[in-house]
């Protein structure tokens, strides 16, 4: 399998701290560990997973057992251990736990290191795992595979053959871009030590929202990065308006908010069924935004929503992980590894955000009796360099949960919390 350049970024990161995600489904009836060990060990050799290889930009995969495990503790406790659990050199890189949670229903748990695979394979593991596990003696359908085509093969239309000045200039104008926002204090930059929480949002709010949205010419995730900024805004406005310690430096009166995208729509040929992690990023800076007028903050996070889809911005972006990563490997020491992003590129917070209803997930006509039935499904982000914090949010249907992780280093308990809560009320607001 080819890694592309923020695949090779997320290796990177990973030799700082556990660069983990996780996504987590909750099925009805009561679970068989054995025939869960075997759906997973079928469908991991089915797609080709087991002990990577690495060679240059690619990754091969040795044979290996998987092996799913019952777990006694509840799931934020499981999740905020494992995320910070790093996978070992001889290890397959993705891992499985069912937890109990009531004699009618349970979850099954994966976390697994970024760099492998983004939210869209990895949910496709799990439809196969919930295929496999329901209908052992039924060949699998629809399985992904991997591709040993580079990124530029995908995306060579938005992409220059090779690294080019436009490329160098678009990293440099990201540079500039950020020379005014807040950067978070974060006193030792080597320490990620990961909180995290789950919270679900009162049912039938999403549908509200996308109401909302559509008066403001805006959309659902438009309104979450406005309810975000908000929140930042509140919570850094004090620190914010401290004059700077260098005179020649110019104030940090901005924020800067990261936004995941999925950039699999914009490859062609399609990627639809390949396995493998295409994820990119954008930044929404902001300048004050706790005091901007809420309708137009919201047109100011759609304006710049629609200017990156238009411009492909975040499969253009490939190409600054690769700058990025030239320069983070010229330094030699762990802390200046960790810091590079927050000084170069400070970002207070970021999102995640997938809907998956008419999916597998939420499928509109009800599915064969021998599958289980999918009563649930949550995603979780990591943090990491270049994010303190990252709210991971996920519908299906008239539900929206709300995964959070942040770096004690930035944020304790309390103002993790004080700042998911101040995110939500907004929300709510937006919604009235």
């Amino acid at each position: 399998m080819a890694l592309n350049p923020f695949q090779q970024l997320m290796r990177d990161w990973g030799r700082l701290k556990a660069y983990n995600a996780g996504q987590m489904m909750t099925l009805a009836g009561t679970p068989d560990l054995n025939r869960w060990n075997q759906a997973a060990n079928r469908v991991l050799q089915a797609i080709g997973i087991g002990r990577p290889i690495f060679s240059g930009d690619a990754v091969s995969f040795e044979p290996a057992e998987a092996c799913v495990q019952n777990s006694s503790v509840d799931f934020s406790t499981l999740a905020a251990s494992q995320l910070a659990m790093p996978f070992a050199a001889d290890q397959i890189p993705i891992r499985f736990f069912l937890l109990a949670e009531a004699p009618d229903r349970y979850s099954l748990l994966a976390i697994y290191d970024h760099w492998l695979a983004d939210s869209h394979s990895i949910r496709n593991i799990m439809r196969l795992l919930r295929q496999a596990y329901g209908q052992p003696d039924t060949p699998l359908t629809n399985i992904p595979t991997m591709t040993t085509c580079n990124h530029r093969h995908y995306f060579g239309r938005r992409l220059a053959p090779a690294i080019t000045l436009r490329d160098w200039l678009f990293s440099a104008r990201d540079y500039w871009r950020h020379r005014s926002a807040y950067r978070m204090d974060i006193s030792d930059p080597t320490d990620f030590t990961c909180g995290f929480d789950f919270h679900r949002l009162p049912t039938g709010l999403i549908n509200t929202l996308r109401q909302t949205g559509k008066r403001q010419s805006a959309t659902v995730h438009d309104l979450f990065l406005a309810a975000l900024a908000i929140a930042m805004g509140e919570f850094t406005a004090q620190h914010r308006a401290k004059p700077r310690r260098r005179r020649l430096h110019p104030p940090r009166r901005a924020i800067a908010l990261g936004t995941i995208v999925d950039i699999r729509n914009q490859a062609n040929p399609p990627l639809d069924n390949i396995f493998g992690m295409y994820l990119s990023c954008y930044a929404t800076v902001l300048r004050a935004p706790e005091a901007c007028n809420v309708q137009a903050l919201v047109q100011q996070t759609a304006k710049r929503s629609r200017k990156v889809k238009q411009s492909a911005e975040a499969v253009r972006a490939f190409d600054s992980f690769a700058v990025a990563q030239f320069w983070w490997q010229r330094y030699r020491h762990a802390r200046h590894h960790a810091d590079f992003f927050a000084k170069n590129l400070p970002t207070v917070a970021g999102i995640s955000n997938v809907n998956l209803t008419g999916s597998w997930c939420n499928p509109p006509v009800p599915d064969a009796d021998d599958l289980p039935a999918v009563l649930d499904y949550a995603r979780i982000s990591p943090t990491g360099p270049l994010s303190p914090l990252v709210l991971t949010l996920t519908t299906i249907g008239p539900q929206l949960t709300l995964a959070a992780t942040w770096r004690t280093m930035a944020f304790n308990t309390q103002h993790a919390a004080q700042i998911i809560e101040r995110f939500k009320s907004v929300l709510v607001e937006f919604a009235s």
